[in-house]
């Protein structure tokens, strides 16, 4: 899940440069999360599509912040 998150948000941090819409995304998450059995396309979607939401809705200069439950 780790993985998969950084991996989205360095996409959204790519497309933040190129956008010209600076942004700061951190992931608060230990780096021992437990394995999940799942879908790993259905799990980087979810997290692609509630990162893009933040992404649209937050201003210029504003901060993302992914967080694990754990």
């Amino acid at each position: 899940m780790r993985e998969i998150a950084e991996d989205v948000i360095g996409d959204v941090l790519r497309r933040s440069r190129e956008e010209g819409k600076p942004m700061a995304l951190s992931l608060n998450a230990p780096k021992n999360l437990p394995r999940v059995m799942g879908d790993a396309e259905r799990v980087r979607q979810v997290i692609d599509n509630l990162v893009d939401n933040a992404y649209h809705y937050t201003p210029e200069n504003g901060t993302i912040q992914v967080k694990s439950m754990r």
